[in-house]
């Protein structure tokens, strides 16, 4: 349409095979447009094929709109994966395959197939574990950006396991968390690095892999030589989420100053869902969501050690918040108030997250009054939504149970009357 035309003539992209974005060109037909995007990147003139790789990379990039349906058309087109293959095995072309890797990582982000059909790409794999080894600061950058796109969505785990099991692949990426390398491209690609150990972590198997890889104690080794630099506290706190995903959940686990990385963890969750709520959600140039940060905090509140630390670090006031603002239909599903609640679960067998769940919820039985929180749980038993993690399956069948038993676990009488409708 004209006004992706218009926007791409603007910043001064040329149209594949044409000198200008001219009438010509604007005329084209889309499906032309992006066949010869294609056939350019796979082929031969490295200034066509980068040409492509950025024409690609203006039609997925979502920050410039919604472009779900471009992600999906671009991922159906016959050959592009091995057009992809051979733009990033191009030697002596660094621009190129930096803008490959970029297109990549468009493609991929919130596509769970496009993520599915890269990472299930075996020599798809060993470009971007070459780049890891070998790359320029750019394409590095671009290569672990592309990994934290392609793991993102956690409606593909099999994304994960693949990349979680390229052992090669793996030991590049965990060479990039090297204390020595301090320079600005290298704390990018290690924020960018360790938010694909982070998205990979929700996966057990590609969690259960990433141990036998050694990557905790790469981890753990990086967050301490790191932890002191406070112009590099969002690095930190992405490090210790990735961490704690892997090992939050063991007793006495290692992770370094453990009480200030978890009350660090809880700011980023309160600044997420300040953006449900429509408010300010940027926290250190960061636009956070529940999502990355929820898993590592339910894994840390699974250790009976760690109960009381996310207590004092303000967790329960700001789950119990999440409760209150998730409306059905919005927000990508159940998964974020599925977390918030099985977390909430874990930590009510503590006697002090209970007093304080008690306290916010405010229940009082000799006044008609329901305060916001306890009128939002007896909302989601009667709404009983359907479930998206299995683990809520696992832990009581239901959204409507598992309030249930919360509730119960704080105090009986707060139960509602009969049980939650299952759907």
């Amino acid at each position: 349409g004209a006004p992706l035309a218009n926007r791409i003539a603007r910043s001064g992209f040329k149209w594949p095979l044409v000198q200008r974005a001219d009438e010509d060109s604007i005329g084209m037909s889309l499906n032309a447009k992006l066949k010869i995007a294609i056939e350019n990147l796979g082929g031969d003139d490295m200034q066509k094929a980068e040409s492509g790789a950025r024409w690609l990379c203006e039609f997925c990039d979502g920050s410039t709109g919604d472009k779900t349906s471009n992600r999906v058309i671009v991922g159906q087109q016959p050959g592009i994966w091995g057009a992809f293959q051979k733009a990033l095995r191009t030697e002596y072309a660094k621009p190129l395959r930096t803008a490959a890797l970029d297109a990549l990582g468009f493609m991929a982000f919130e596509d769970a197939l496009n993520s599915g059909a890269i990472a299930s790409n075996r020599p798809l794999l060993d470009c971007i574990s070459d780049i890891l080894q070998s790359g320029s600061s750019d394409e590095r950058i671009a290569a672990t950006g592309t990994l934290t796109n392609m793991t993102v969505s956690d409606d593909n785990m099999v994304a994960k396991m693949h990349i979680a099991e390229h052992e090669r692949l793996i030991n590049n990426l965990a060479s990039s968390f090297d204390p020595s390398k301090t320079n600005t491209a290298d704390r990018l690609i290690q924020f960018r690095g360790v938010g694909a150990v982070n998205n990979m972590a929700r996966c057990s198997e590609a969690a259960e892999l990433l141990d036998q890889h050694g990557i905790p104690s790469v981890l753990e080794h990086f967050l301490h030589s790191v932890i002191d630099e406070t112009e590099h506290e969002i690095l930190v706190a992405r490090t210790a989420m990735a961490l704690a995903g892997l090992m939050g959940r063991l007793e006495f686990s290692s992770l370094p100053r453990k009480k200030a990385m978890m009350k660090l963890c809880v700011g980023c969750l309160e600044h997420a869902i300040n953006r449900l709520e429509g408010k300010n959600g940027m926290f250190g140039n960061v636009l956070w969501t529940c999502s990355v940060v929820l898993y590592p905090l339910y894994q840390l509140s699974i250790a009976d050690s760690n109960k009381q630390d996310l207590v004092d670090a303000g967790v329960v006031e700001e789950l119990l918040r999440l409760v209150r603002v998730w409306k059905q239909g919005e927000g990508g599903g159940t998964r974020d108030l599925e977390w918030a609640l099985l977390t909430l679960e874990q930590l009510s067998f503590n006697d002090n997250a209970r007093e304080r769940i008690r306290s916010i919820i405010h229940y009082s039985p000799s006044s008609d009054t329901q305060s916001p929180t306890l009128a939002s749980f007896h909302r989601l038993s009667e709404l009983n939504p359907v479930t998206e993690l299995p683990r809520t399956r696992d832990t009581g069948g239901s959204v409507g149970q598992m309030v249930a038993n919360l509730m119960a676990n704080v105090n009986p009488e707060l139960v509602p009357m009969g049980p939650p409708r299952r759907r």
